[in-house]
């Protein structure tokens, strides 16, 4: 019989958030699902992680620290790496739209951020 809980254990993925309280519950939450997760509170550190490693998933917030704007930062995500999938935390959909592939409130459960990440995976 196989296990019908959710998993991410194939998918590297990369949280951008200036709070260090939201990057820990969401690198916490998809930790827990099996991904591998990392952190950066600033796009010099996304850009530096993104060097390294090859991610799935980008999950970035709209809010960044002035003068950084999630939205400029996935649309240039986009351009160098087409096929890396773009979640957004905002309530702006139209931001959303614009530059990412999902988007999820802030807060959301896990089953939002799941669906948001890996839309296709049950």
């Amino acid at each position: 019989m196989r296990d019908a809980s959710p998993t991410l254990q194939s998918h590297a993925i990369l949280i951008l958030d200036d709070d260090p309280l939201v990057r820990r519950a969401f690198g916490r939450a998809l930790r827990a699902l099996g991904a591998l997760v990392i952190e950066a509170d600033t796009i010099l550190a996304a850009d530096a992680a993104l060097g390294t490693t090859e991610f799935h998933v980008i999950l970035c917030d709209l809010h960044l620290t002035p003068p950084d704007r999630g939205d400029q930062y996935l649309k240039l995500v986009e351009k160098r790496w087409p096929k890396m999938r773009r979640v957004l935390c905002t309530s702006d959909t139209r931001s959303a739209a614009r530059c990412a592939d999902a988007y999820v409130d802030k807060p959301c459960s896990v089953a939002e951020l799941l669906q948001a990440i890996a839309p296709n995976d049950k």
